[in-house]
C-alpha cells in the first residue's frame, strides 16, 4: 500500500486551472524557469510481519534418505519416510532401564552391582550381551524332526573334521536337543580321535545294528560322548 503527498504553488495550480482551454502546443515553456527540484514525495506503509512458532513443533532440518540405521536414530536424525518394521527389534520396544535390566553375570560389573545391595546395577558388558545373543540364536528353537548340518569341501586337510568337532560342542552346549556329529570317511576318519573314546562301535556297527535300534537309549550306546555331554 502506498500514499502519495503532493506539494505545490497555490497561486500556480490556479492558473493552471484557468487556462485550460488552451492548447498545450501554443504554451511556450522556458527550460530555465522550469523547477527541477522535485515536488513529490511518495512514502510506502510495509505492513508489519510477525513471524510466529507453534508450540511443540521442531523446525529442525530433515534429511531425505529413505535408508535408516540404528546408529541414525542415536544421532537423532529425522527422516522423512516412517522407520521399517526391521529396526522395531526386542531391544528398543522393551524397557532396558536399570530396573528391568539383568543383572551382571561376573567381573567387577557383578561386583558393583553385590556391594552396592542390588541398586547400581550397569549390566552386562558388550562383549558378554553379544555372546548371549549369539547362544539365544543358537539355541532357537525348531518345529519338525532332526535337522542335519553337513560341512563339506572337497580339499583336504582344510580344517573339516576340526569345524565339525567345534560345531557339535558348540550345539551341545547351548541347545538342549541331542547332537550327534558322525564322520562320513569311516576308513580314513579322525573324528572319533577328536574326543575320548568310550565305546568301540564304529558307524558300520550302527548301519549293521538298524533294525535293532528303537530309540536314544539304545544310539547312546554306541557313540562316544565329550565332557560337554
Amino acid at each position: 500500500m502506498g500514499v502519495v503527498v503532493a506539494f505545490g504553488d497555490k497561486k500556480k495550480n490556479k492558473a493552471q486551472s484557468e487556462e485550460k482551454t488552451h492548447s498545450l502546443a501554443e504554451a511556450a515553456v522556458d527550460v530555465a524557469s522550469v523547477d527541477l527540484a522535485p515536488s513529490t514525495a511518495a512514502i510506502e506503509i510495509v505492513p508489519e510481519v510477525s513471524a510466529t512458532r507453534e508450540p511443540g513443533i521442531d523446525t529442525g532440518p530433515i534429511t531425505r534418505r529413505s535408508n535408516y540405521t540404528r546408529r541414525d536414530q542415536l544421532r537423532g536424525d529425522r527422516f522423512d519416510q516412517p522407520e521399517p518394521a526391521a529396526m522395531l527389534t526386542a531391544d528398543r520396544l522393551i524397557d532396558v532401564g536399570p530396573r528391568n535390566r539383568p543383572s551382571p553375570e561376573a567381573g567387577f560389573r557383578r561386583f558393583l552391582y553385590l556391594i552396592s545391595l542390588k541398586t547400581i546395577n550397569l549390566g552386562d558388558s558388550r562383549k558378554v550381551r553379544e555372546r548371549k545373543a549369539l547362544d539365544a540364536r543358537i539355541g532357537a528353537v525348531f518345529e519338525g524332526g532332526a535337522k542335519f548340518v553337513p560341512v563339506l569341501t572337497r580339499k583336504g586337510g582344510v580344517g573339516k573334521t576340526t569345524v565339525t568337532t567345534l560345531l557339535g560342542m558348540a550345539l551341545s552346549l547351548s541347545r538342549e536337543d541331542r547332537v550327534i556329529a558322525i564322520d562320513a570317511n569311516p576308513d580314513r576318519g579322525t573324528l572319533a580321535e577328536r574326543v575320548s573314546k568310550s565305546t568301540r562301535f564304529t558307524v558300520r556297527d550302527v548301519v549293521n545294528r538298524a533294525a535293532a535300534i528303537d530309540g536314544f537309549t539304545e544310539f547312546s550306546t554306541m557313540v562316544s560322548r565329550d565332557a560337554t555331554r
